[in-house]
């Protein structure tokens, strides 16, 4: 800031008598030498030390910007933020409570058996989100090519808010993503943006379907690297989840157990998730599903299977809880059994 500017603060000839001798900015006077070494230099009787120093704190004072209280900016913040979108759940209560709701800054890895329902549990939190909260979108990572909108489309169809229901395919959002560089590249977007739908709508939530045809072929025995990418990876969802206050749902495929090898927090499963053990600490809560009915006809003549959710690991409940769910027609999960 020049000087000059701070006519009349200080006067027309005081200004004129500084730049004159190469004081022509405010940093001149503020920082560039002590301000005895600034009276020293001007001729005598042009100025007083006094005068010459309150001068200088006017030139503070102006370069400075304003002040405010802390809390005054906190409630100014507090007003312009949005109205919080409905809490991430199943509209099954049991499922809900296993893990305390679903809700923002976590990560939860979901495995289980094939054909146990992990794409159907995802689907219904994402389409119940979606016609709960039609301010917010939810972002779907298909690894495999096998997303089917006419799935989603008969979820929504269940819903009897069926006008809220049209308008949330179009919240849903679905990118292919086949490579982990790819995927990476995804993730560090959503940094940027803090979205990915469009400005309107708040991302509430990311299902990867399923993140191991992108870390499985990586990871080796005789090398770190694809351990390395993968604590890389799952760390850019941690930081996205904690700096955007979403949910991440990331399904991770099975593998075959070792001969006489348990897995922690259960003693029944036959199988165990993919990716390492290694992995688990990278989640905030693991879910084991399984399948312990096969599909029937019910009493309604709708083709039902019965399957079961178990808590392996959680930061927020104990691990080794479980409850039963129904699938019915493949697609709606129905309240509980």
């Amino acid at each position: 800031m020049l000087l000059s500017s701070l006519i009349p603060t200080i006067s027309t000839e005081l200004s004129a008598l500084l730049e004159s001798h190469g004081i022509i900015h405010d940093t001149d006077i503020l920082f560039a030498v002590p301000i005895l070494d600034i009276f020293r230099q001007l001729p005598p009787g042009s100025v007083t030390l006094h005068e010459l120093s309150r001068i200088k704190l006017l030139v503070a004072e102006a370069a400075s910007a304003a002040g405010t209280s802390g809390s005054l900016m906190l409630h100014q913040v507090e007003k312009r933020l949005p109205t919080p979108p409905a809490s991430l759940t199943h509209q099954i209560s049991a499922v809900d409570g296993l893990l305390g709701s679903f809700d923002g800054d976590r990560v939860i890895e979901v495995s289980g058996n094939p054909q146990s329902g992990k794409t159907t549990l995802a689907l219904h939190t994402a389409v119940q989100h979606l016609v709960a909260s039609p301010e917010c979108s939810v972002l779907w990572i298909d690894t495999t090519g096998e997303f089917s909108p006419d799935r989603a489309s008969a979820m929504l169809s269940q819903h009897k808010t069926w006008c809220t229901a049209l308008t949330a395919l179009e919240r849903l959002q679905v990118a292919l993503i086949f490579e982990i560089e790819d995927l990476q590249v995804l993730l560090g977007d959503l940094f940027q943006v803090g979205h990915y739908s469009s400005p309107d709508s708040q991302l509430r939530l990311i299902v990867i379907d399923a993140i191991t045809p992108l870390l499985g072929p990586l990871l080796s025995g005789v090398s770190t690297q694809g351990h390395a990418i993968m604590s890389i990876v799952m760390r850019q969802l941690r930081e996205l989840a904690q700096s955007f206050s979403l949910s991440v749902m990331v399904i991770n495929n099975t593998t075959a157990l070792i001969p006489g090898e348990a897995i922690l927090g259960s003693t029944t499963l036959s199988r165990k998730p993919a990716l390492g053990p290694s992995f688990r600490f990278l989640s905030d809560a693991t879910i084991w599903l399984s399948i312990t009915q096969q599909a029937a006809l019910d009493s309604e003549q709708a083709l039902t299977s019965i399957h079961s959710i178990e808590v392996l690991k959680s930061r927020y409940r104990p691990s080794g809880t479980q409850h039963a769910f129904k699938i019915r027609e493949g697609v709606l999960l129905v309240p509980d059994v």
